[in-house]
């Protein structure tokens, strides 16, 4: 390897150590416990991850760690410190030398206006060390990440370079200073499955030579069961259970460690999925509870209720003696899995299709205007969609799936070729887009750009019936009627989109799509980043509505599990071409073209399955 290295840090092996840490917040007087009793270690070079639904203090946590805390938040109790190996001497992590972050954004998190080199002469600036020698080491790291024409890149802006290399070149910015901890905060999740494996590679390969430790902060329970040793299961502020990684997934002690592993995407199609009840209480209801999550636990007795939570070690074999967990009855039985109705196993019986897709092509010009070539987006595309079917579409990002999604919805005009709806023809004219718009709707990822901020959720659910003139309480009904589809409480109606949870918008956003419930919805990744528990009612609904309605799906998305679990047809893109189509099951188990399998291979969920 080359030196790369930064010789600041000599005091390793050593461990990080968490013993007690207590955050709170004051408000209206009263002071709020957000972190409660952190406890924790994690030695020099070993791997932890972290899960639990949005709120369960991951992000506080994260900001304790780089003593970051947020204005308002006081440290009431506890310490958090790098221990030597004497295990005697200690000290605070310096943020952004020795403990950095790996983004989820790597673009954002780049300076628009920094060219790659001043990003990293100004992290090494803060060891003191000089402009040459700095680009001489930002040169050997970014050969390291396997970047070629790295002395070349140090001059370029961000906005110069792609998505990939941006997300190495964070990477390398994150161990150019030999740091004792690297954080990546949800940094693959966005990915699809061979990018995230080239970016684990990476950060692995680099791990091992320097002996950092690295935290992953992800909803992904198949990325923490391969790739860290050590996980922390948070809910509600606090650690409910702690251990190896592998033996807890394999065997959770906790009842809501299990609850996320059964609201999981199941290897049997059909199978509902289980989500918890409710969603997390605000946090002067959970300061009240002797169990912080004892109202949404299926399994919660009496004394759950009174008397107060302790951590305790509960290991039942030698595998998992050192495992702890915040429980009164740990251990839960699973709860036994239902299906759904008979109708949404299986596509409606149909005799015509509702869409048809005959040699579609699409281009996109790039260059200037002197040198401009045309790049293929989409190159003959041909299928049908049938009522009530699933078809999932997957691939590599830039394979040209969310161009095909936007070529259907008329977002934008293929080059050549026909889309047929309900056998005829849809051309561009103003009474065809009239038609496409009432039988095709499309779902986008981003819920926060698709919510009009200054709408009341009455108002998005039912922003569809403004078009045939419908009257107040016509539509308040249909609110409602919508409300309860979702499985959300009425009493948001009048709330704005800054006021709901991530989960809530996400299927606001779905409501306004099926309001007039048209013949197709196409849904493009509108799971990805989404906690397990949420992404469960999601996918359960979408069968809701089959069952119901017959309404049929185009689910694009990276994640296969999904895939697998909810679609009946599975097509598959790369660069614009579809390599492979057929049935779900078919395409998972036998795949045909080398480029399928190599996608399947490089699943976590598929290698634990």
């Amino acid at each position: 390897m080359k030196d790369i290295s930064v010789s600041h840090n000599p005091d390793r092996p050593g461990w990080l150590g968490a013993d007690n840490v207590c955050i709170g917040y004051r408000m209206n007087g009263t002071l709020y416990t957000l972190l409660n009793k952190i406890h924790f270690s994690l030695p020099a070079g070993e791997t932890l991850g972290i899960i639990g639904e949005s709120g369960a203090g991951k992000s506080l946590l994260l900001r304790t760690l780089a003593n970051q805390l947020p204005d308002g938040f006081i440290h009431t109790g506890g310490t958090f410190a790098w221990y030597n190996s004497d295990g005697q001497t200690s000290r605070q992590l310096q943020a952004g030398v020795e403990l950095t972050f790996i983004p989820q954004d790597p673009i954002n998190a780049l300076n628009p206006l920094y060219t790659i080199g001043r990003h990293f002469r100004e992290q090494l600036a803060r060891l003191g060390i000089g402009k040459k020698q700095a680009n001489e080491r930002a040169i050997a790291m970014l050969q390291e990440v396997n970047l070629a024409d790295a002395r070349e890149l140090l001059a370029r802006y961000p906005h110069q370079i792609s998505g990939g290399m941006c997300q190495r070149i964070v990477i390398a910015l994150a161990f150019i200073t030999n740091p004792v901890l690297v954080v990546c905060d949800e940094a693959t999740s966005a990915l699809d499955n061979i990018s995230q494996a080239h970016v684990i590679r990476l950060i692995q390969k680099i791990q091992r030579q320097t002996g950092t430790s690295v935290i992953f902060v992800t909803h992904n329970l198949a990325f923490v069961s391969r790739y860290c040793e050590k996980l922390l299961v948070m809910y509600g502020g606090e650690i409910v259970e702690q251990g190896v990684a592998k033996h807890i997934l394999r065997r959770p002690a906790h009842p809501y460690t299990l609850a996320l592993l059964q609201a999981q995407p199941q290897q049997h199609a059909g199978l509902r999925l289980q989500t918890l009840k409710g969603a997390p209480a605000a946090v002067n209801i959970l300061n009240a509870l002797s169990c912080r999550f004892s109202p949404r636990c299926h399994y919660c007795r009496p004394q759950c209720l009174i008397n107060a939570m302790k951590t305790t070690c509960a290991g039942y074999d030698e595998a998992t003696l050192s495992r702890q967990v915040r429980c009164h009855y740990p251990w839960p039985e699973p709860l036994k899995q239902t299906k759904p109705e008979a109708a949404s196993i299986a596509a409606t019986p149909h005799t015509s299709a509702v869409l048809q897709l005959k040699n579609i092509a699409k281009s996109y010009k790039n260059g200037d205007a002197f040198t401009s070539t045309a790049a293929s987006a989409l190159d003959n595309i041909n299928f049908s969609v049938f009522p009530g079917e699933f078809i999932g579409i997957t691939g590599v990002s830039g394979s040209g799936k969310s161009t095909l999604a936007k070529v259907i919805a008329g977002i934008e005009a293929a080059d050549c070729g026909s889309i047929l709806l309900n056998q005829q023809a849809v051309s561009q004219s103003r009474q065809d887009k009239k038609r496409r718009t009432q039988a095709i709707q499309i779902i986008l990822q981003d819920y926060n750009q698709a919510l009009n901020p200054h709408r009341t959720v009455e108002s998005l659910l039912t922003q569809r019936m403004e078009y045939s003139a419908a009257d107040t309480q016509t539509r308040t009904l249909r609110a409602r009627e919508l409300l309860a589809l979702l499985e959300l409480d009425p009493v948001l109606l009048q709330r704005f989109p800054h006021q709901l949870s991530g989960g809530q918008r996400q299927r606001i956003n779905i409501g306004r799509a099926i309001c007039t419930m048209p013949q197709l919805l196409i849904a493009d990744e509108i799971t990805s980043g989404l906690d397990v528990s949420v992404q469960a009612r999601i996918l359960n609904l979408l069968r809701d509505l089959k069952a119901r309605y017959g309404i049929a799906l185009l689910f694009i998305s990276h994640d296969l599990q999904i895939v697998h679990h909810l679609c009946d047809r599975v097509i598959v893109l790369d660069r614009g071409k579809i390599i492979e189509t057929g049935d779900s099951e078919a395409i998972f188990r036998h795949p045909q073209t080398p480029f399928t399998r190599r996608l399947l291979q490089h699943s976590l969920w598929h290698k634990e399955n």
